[in-house]
């Protein structure tokens, strides 16, 4: 037969000091090592191309139909191995493995267990390591799924409850501070009237306590009827930590037409030619600029539709040249004094962009898209749609352990790299040294 070299699990052998994974997937009387193997630090194509009787071994006839791995140390790359022989040396072991642990094994005593040895080398056995490399894979996703085991593995921790507390008072109290900022804009807007005053219409309330965000994007979808294939606009608003943007991401995946709105784009179209202005006049002031008669001819200058055959926002500059956001998102848009001058501009043209949006979203929803907009209720209450979802967690403390779980996960993926855990104990305790750091 063939053995094969496989690498599914490098990350798990740097982790564990060993190089690659050699597998016997079943024996017979001939085994052949025939794959590539340059990349084994050094060991020659020739040196591992044996051919030996394994009929030698009598001890193997136990593993017949099982699957065996054998980790191979990177030092033994240098010389040729002897597969028969090294085979006679693996036993699984039935507990936590000691150099005393084999006095007196034999092969069906330690049949199928969590360890296996090899030579002087005591590593997890292949299903320990599945089993681990399924886990990690899992968490190296940083979705909602991911968040849930590492809130499972840290619930009675101590440490971790505390940054859950913290977590969940900053989030609530940023939440109010930008509701308090954007109704104040909206306010502005209302004064000068460029937004009229309404009656918010009423949003569907999600409770996504225990849902996943695959469920929740399936509720949604469900409410949505005939409008999820023949297109919509939909607004999805709630308190940050209640998975908004994972459940956007999820509805992207299960609706073909689906596309996303964001603001962002459009106040900086606004930003560029409120600096383009004050450079023009030379302001010493840039905010004096942005009066709003400025605003309403800056807005002119701005247009959406399908240019070139998709959705694009067209912005036309002081010489007359047009841009395309789509051409010019990551170099006009991200200069140094758009970012600069944005918070300026968005506090005195929430009005403006919000009924942008509007108008956006209303055309791509009648031409057959199921439009997501994702945002806070001051702002999209403006957005003519009878699709509108809250989602709420019933049990406000989870909001802080999402947050708390989301940042420990990606501390432990940063601080492990490429050196995974070598089995479901050291991934807990990766996980759990991190929640201590960040404490």
């Amino acid at each position: 037969m063939v053995l094969a070299l496989r690498t599914p699990l490098d990350r798990m052998c740097q982790r564990t000091g060993l190089n690659r994974l050699i597998k016997f997937c079943s024996f017979s009387s001939k085994v052949q090592v025939n794959k590539e193997v340059s990349s084994l630090g050094g060991a020659s194509a020739a040196a591992l191309k044996i051919k030996k009787n394994v009929s030698s071994a009598p001890e193997l006839e136990h593993h017949q139909r099982d699957e065996i791995r054998i980790i191979k140390k990177e030092v033994l790359s240098t010389r040729s191995i002897a597969p028969p022989q090294e085979v006679q040396q693996l036993i699984n072991l039935n507990e936590e493995p000691t150099s005393s642990s084999f006095s007196g094994a034999t092969s069906h005593d330690y049949k199928k267990k969590k360890y296996l040895y090899f030579g002087s080398t005591i590593i997890p056995s292949g299903d320990t390591m599945s089993s681990c490399a399924a886990l990690w894979s899992q968490l190296s996703a940083q979705d909602d799924v991911a968040t849930s085991k590492v809130i499972q593995m840290l619930l009675q921790d101590a440490t971790f409850c505390k940054i859950s507390e913290a977590e969940q008072t900053d989030i609530i109290s940023r939440d109010e501070q930008d509701a308090q900022a954007l109704r104040a804009g909206i306010t502005f807007a209302q004064d000068k009237g460029v937004l009229p005053k309404i009656e918010p219409a009423p949003y569907a309330k999600i409770n996504v306590l225990g849902k996943s965000a695959d469920e929740v994007a399936d509720c949604i979808i469900k409410d949505l009827g005939e409008g999820a294939t023949k297109g919509c606009v939909l607004v999805l608003v709630g308190l940050s930590g209640t998975g908004k943007g994972t459940t956007v991401s999820k509805l992207q995946s299960k609706l073909s037409s689906a596309v996303t709105w964001s603001n962002g784009n459009v106040f900086r179209c606004l930003t560029v030619q409120a600096c383009d202005f004050a450079e023009s006049k030379g302001l010493a002031n840039f905010e004096e600029g942005l009066t709003a008669e400025n605003l309403a001819s800056w807005m002119e200058k701005i247009k959406f539709g399908k240019f070139n055959g998709k959705w694009d926002i067209q912005l036309t500059r002081p010489d007359g040249s047009q841009v395309y956001v789509s051409e010019v998102a990551n170099t006009l848009l991200k200069e140094p004094r758009i970012g600069k001058n944005i918070p300026a501009v968005a506090k005195v043209s929430q009005g403006e962009v919000v009924k942008f949006a509007g108008d956006a979203c209303r055309q791509m929803g009648e031409d057959g898209s199921v439009v997501l907009v994702e945002g806070r209720e001051e702002t999209v209450d403006f957005i003519p749609t009878g699709h509108r979802f809250c989602l709420t967690m019933s049990d406000p403390s989870l909001i802080g352990k999402r947050r708390a779980a989301q940042r420990i996960l990606a501390q432990t993926l940063k601080d492990c790299g490429d050196a995974a855990p070598a089995d479901e104990e050291g991934v807990a305790a990766a996980i759990k040294e991190c929640c201590a750091k960040l404490a």
